[in-house]
């Protein structure tokens, strides 16, 4: 999701996630992504001449970003430089939340694709869906001969679903689990039936490696587990990696993980520092007069153009180190960063940091630039619930992680 000039969507780790299980539960068997990792435009070699690029005003130079100016790319004004997307791994290589969550459905289709993939998409609801509809439970599954898998998706972006109570599954003849159950608001989850040795399970497969199963507790959800054969355990509470809930008799072992175990298992655990240092920063020249926003060939607001930036605030920053993750929390309508006069990234404000990787400096840059415009009273935008719309800018603080 790109944050564009006139829409400043803000995604949280949810929207990804229930956006990946509800396709998989719809029957696709490709989690494909636009942008798994965040990049940056490159310099642009066009020349005002060309024949794609947008009308040139004898300032600006010419950039390769999608632009209402651009007859050819005019469906939005993305950020000049930055290509973020907001990505699973950020534009600088960062780990955002949402790459964890994701990471859950990596491994369980690597595991059970095979079992997945030829299933047929069974829908329980009605199709069409107004936003914010709450008189049912959002599920479906996906089956093949016995065996199925559940999907369940209690969340709407923005929307506050309530929990969904008296809650029980029939599928492929398997009614679970064995008492009605509560699904909390929010939930997103899959469930199994007769998949791993399991007849069925209130927890999400995860992954299975060398005769283990891992499954994760869903959170607000009583975890049962009915295995082939017969055994149930009921309110199976998690042990983590270290000890398993179950051993079946051909030597299977279940694993029981909590949620921030299961989107990082198997992975290298490493002692990274969390500590972050502040880096000086003086204002150098208040903002001048506002520019005149204008509205684009798709009836929504413009970015500004490099002349715009003419009449931003600027301010100095002080760099006595050229490593980690430059964080700088800021308040505007849009910032742009230079090194020795050269943009070297920018970003559009919506309540988040904008950040940039110090490695890709030359050893000689010792300070950048920041220009930021003010937020104007009124302006034709949106911005997310999270931002500071309060007409003007100003820089928070900025470090260095």
């Amino acid at each position: 999701m790109m944050t564009s000039y006139h829409r400043r969507c803000y995604l949280y780790p949810e929207d990804a996630y229930s956006m990946a299980v509800v396709k998989l539960g719809s029957g696709s068997n490709l989690l494909g992504y636009y942008m798994y990792h965040g990049g940056t435009n490159p310099e642009s070699r066009w020349t005002p001449a060309d024949t794609f690029a947008r009308p040139y005003d004898g300032d600006s130079r010419v950039y390769l970003n999608e632009s209402q100016r651009c007859a050819a790319t005019n469906y939005n004004d993305l950020p000049v430089m930055t290509y973020d997307f907001q990505a699973p791994l950020g534009e600088f290589g960062q780990i955002n939340p949402h790459y964890y969550l994701l990471r859950k459905l990596h491994m369980f289709m690597s595991d059970f694709g095979e079992e997945l993939a030829p299933m047929e998409a069974t829908f329980t609801n009605p199709q069409e869906i107004k936003k914010g509809q709450d008189d049912f439970l959002r599920w479906a599954y996906r089956s093949r001969g016995e065996s199925a898998f559940v999907f369940i998706n209690n969340y709407e972006r923005l929307q506050n679903l309530s929990a969904k109570s008296d809650t029980r599954f029939d599928v492929c003849g398997v009614q679970f689990p064995s008492k009605p159950v509560t699904i909390p608001s929010g939930t997103i989850c899959i469930f199994p039936v007769n998949v791993a040795g399991l007849h069925y399970a209130t927890a999400q497969l995860i992954a299975r490696r060398d005769g283990n199963v891992f499954m994760q507790q869903i959170t607000g959800i009583p975890t049962e587990l009915c295995f082939e054969g017969g055994k149930t355990m009921k309110n199976v509470k998690p042990r983590g990696i270290e000890q398993p809930v179950y051993t079946a008799k051909d030597g299977t072992r279940y694993y029981l993980v909590d949620g921030e175990t299961a989107g990082r298992l198997f992975m290298e655990i490493t002692n990274a520092s969390d500590v972050s240092s502040p880096v000086p920063f003086h204002k150098l020249r208040e903002a001048g007069p506002l520019r005149t926003i204008t509205i684009g060939a798709k009836n929504v607001a413009e970015e500004p153009l490099d002349k715009d930036f003419d009449q931003a605030a600027v301010y100095t920053i002080d760099l006595t180190e050229k490593r980690g993750l430059l964080t700088i929390n800021y308040q505007g309508d849009c910032a742009r960063l230079y090194a020795n006069g050269r943009l070297i990234d920018d970003n559009f404000y919506n309540g988040r940091p904008f950040l940039y990787g110090l490695w890709r400096l030359p050893a000689e840059v010792s300070q950048l630039e920041l220009r930021i415009l003010p937020i104007q009273s009124n302006m034709p935008v949106y911005f997310p619930q999270e931002a500071d719309t309060t007409p003007g800018e100003k820089v928070v603080s900025i470090f260095v992680e």
